[in-house]
């Protein structure tokens, strides 16, 4: 008998001469882990997707209220600020920004951050611009003495006076955020439409500093609508130069921790340099570089960058769902979940009111401000697992997680066998013990209790206990066993 036949021979002696309990125990270890193994592909169907999604948002929801921003501080244009004080303007003043950068600024605040959108002029500017005479000098005194470029003069007096952020007291890194918009020349590698900033009447300031420096405000947003994750770079084109373009929250973070944010962005750019290529009908007109641009590398799916820690960039959609710690209602408001940020300060405190009678501005003080708003009228408003918050609300969930490293990421190996291992053996003796359809039942609400319990905690630290794929095992357990009692009774008859 040659070696294979003689070791199956072995393996069925040994197997028959098990006790029939030990059998069917044995039996039943097998089954759970062959389902296990079968079930893994499935793990992006579309249906099982969306029961992870539910129970995750509900697990995420139940973390409001456990942080309330301790190294953060929100100017809020509310609506007492846009519409009483301000007389609810379409463009935010820019006199009126000026004024609540430069207080944060004296605080002296660790970093600012502001969540508005300055790409466009306001009205009185882009009307100065249009003049058809460059030599009327009416038009350039006029332009000169705009708040846009009161602005623009404030930040270049900034940038000149820090040179480097955090160098001295009194010079936070100042973080603007970048609006986007699709390319009509440009398309990423596979074929999708590349995106390319806005313009703004702020270029260059922020291009080759160390003090200021533009930020997208982007987030990602599920089929469901929901913002559960964050995206803390952005491909972008122009005329075919890819450029990776760092989040506000990942600037933020970097500066509070002490890190040079020109050197992070440029690492972005080397690291992430996304692949771009002509839309149709453009091709004639790419620019002689288009050659060396298109040879760009693809964005890696990974990769490690320092904010004060080792931040590991993914594409994954799980490892970029971050935690919503604290939660937003407007005042009067019935409906609250989570207690909100700690700092939350009305920007006409400081703008329409006597400076003795402002607020502290010691609160601000080391912390990282952001300027936005929450007003009425603000379409900046999106769904959370928290309920509807405004932009800048998500915002600074986003910085606090990514100070925080408080993020889900994948489970290491030998987490994730441990725990398949320990839900196979567990399944197991209850089919060995209980009848199927009691042991089916009985597992069934284990797991959920697992998934509740020691899932929290596991949460907590990041890792996701899935349940939904244990669940959907026990329901193809029972069809087995069911189909194994049903062949037996066959037989018996027969």
């Amino acid at each position: 008998m040659s070696g294979r036949p003689l070791l199956r021979h072995r393996i069925l002696q040994w197997w028959r001469g098990l006790p029939d309990r030990q059998r069917d125990f044995a039996l039943n270890i097998m089954i759970g882990t062959a389902i296990s193994l079968l079930l893994a592909p499935i793990e992006t169907n579309v249906f099982v997707s969306e029961l992870r999604d539910k129970m995750l948002t509900w697990q995420v929801s139940q973390f409001a209220g456990t942080d309330i921003g301790a190294n953060l501080a929100f100017i809020d244009i509310d609506d007492q600020t846009h519409v009483t004080a301000w007389g609810s303007p379409y463009y935010t003043p820019r006199d009126k920004l000026c004024r609540l950068i430069d207080y944060a600024v004296r605080a002296p605040a660790s970093v600012v951050v502001v969540d508005i959108d300055l790409s466009a002029a306001s009205a009185v500017q882009r009307r100065a611009l249009t003049c058809d005479s460059a030599t009327d000098q009416h038009a350039i005194d006029k332009l000169a003495s705009t708040p846009d470029q009161a602005l623009a003069d404030y930040l270049r007096g900034y940038d000149a006076r820090c040179p480097r952020s955090g160098a001295r007291s009194g010079c936070p890194s100042i973080i603007l955020t970048r609006g986007l918009r699709t390319s009509a020349h440009d398309l990423l590698s596979n074929g999708a439409p590349a995106h390319e900033p806005r313009p703004s009447f702020l270029e260059p300031i922020g291009r080759d500093s160390n003090s200021i420096a533009f930020g997208t405000a982007v987030f990602h947003v599920d089929a469901d609508g929901l913002v559960r994750g964050w995206r803390l770079w952005e491909p972008v084109c122009e005329q075919l130069h890819g450029q990776a373009l760092a989040s506000a929250e990942l600037l933020a973070v970097a500066a509070y921790n002490g890190k040079d944010i020109l050197k992070l962005q440029r690492a972005l750019d080397v690291g992430l340099e996304p692949e771009c290529q002509p839309a149709p009908g453009h091709a004639a007109n790419a620019p002689a570089n288009a050659q060396r641009a298109s040879a760009a590398q693809m964005p890696r799916d990974r990769y490690v960058v320092d904010i004060g820690y080792p931040l590991e960039l993914s594409t994954s959609d799980l490892e970029r769902r971050f935690f919503y710690r604290f939660g937003w209602s407007q005042p009067g408001s019935s409906r609250r979940k989570g207690q909100r940020l700690a700092v939350v300060v009305p920007a006409w405190e400081i703008t329409d009111v006597a400076p003795t009678q402002r607020f502290d501005p010691s609160l601000l003080r080391g912390k990282i401000v952001v300027i936005g708003g929450t007003y009425a009228d603000d379409p900046d408003v999106h769904q959370t697992p928290l309920g509807e918050m405004p932009g800048t609300v998500v915002l600074l969930n986003a910085i606090n997680a990514l100070l925080h490293d408080d993020h889900i990421r994948e489970a290491p190996w030998y987490l994730r066998y441990g725990i398949d291992a320990f839900l196979t053996i567990l399944v197991s003796m209850m089919y060995f013990y209980l009848p199927h359809r009691a042991a089916m039942w009985s597992a069934s609400v284990l797991i959920v209790v697992l998934a509740v319990t020691g899932g929290y905690v596991l949460l907590d630290r990041g890792f996701y206990f899935d349940p939904i794929l244990p669940i959907l095992g026990i329901q193809v357990h029972e069809f087995i066993g069911g189909m194994e009692s049903w062949l037996r009774r066959r037989r018996t008859v027969t």
